[in-house]
């Protein structure tokens, strides 16, 4: 099976935003961020006056927390990503799936990958994200897939080797 399609910036965004709310990495970074802010709150309450202005804040920046760490998070992973280079991951891809597993071409660069190295299957409205490690993964674009028969066998290849709950 091949499935051709433009890799566009937005794709990579898309998959920074998945790895953001579902990788290993950020979510123990956003646990250990709320256990740092706990123990300032404490220390602070420990050392100066009791406020209800503070703990308020406190309050209100802990329950805000998690939105404000994603949306900080994508605008400098996107600030990042600008800045660096592509050429080897944008731009047309041919992707060839079989039974020995997935091959990615670029004008640039090709890429073998078999089914064992993939570890979880995630998407969005727009791709399927093949994690090879807790951030990153082989986007296959559903704009590549022509109709629901070519949709059909790339759900068979993930449900036989990825997922078998997609």
């Amino acid at each position: 099976m091949e499935i051709y399609f433009e890799l566009k910036f937005d794709d990579l965004m898309g998959l920074q935003k998945d790895a953001i709310n579902h990788s290993k990495h950020h979510k123990k970074v956003k646990f250990w961020y709320f256990i740092f802010v706990l123990i300032l709150f404490s220390a602070y309450l420990k050392f100066f006056n009791f406020s209800t202005v503070t703990v308020t804040i406190t309050v209100i920046f802990l329950i805000l927390y998690p939105w404000i760490y994603r949306y900080v998070t994508i605008l400098s992973l996107k600030r990042i990503l600008k800045e660096q280079n592509h050429f080897t991951t944008l731009g047309l891809q041919k992707i060839i799936i079989s039974d020995e597993g997935i091959v990615r071409e670029t004008e640039n660069s090709k890429s073998n990958f078999n089914w064992n190295h993939f570890v979880k299957l995630r998407k969005d409205d727009k791709n399927y994200f093949l994690y090879i490690s807790d951030l990153q993964a082989v986007i296959i674009s559903k704009q590549g897939l022509k109709d629901k028969e070519s949709e059909q066998k790339l759900k068979e290849y993930l449900r036989k080797y990825i997922d078998p709950n997609i």
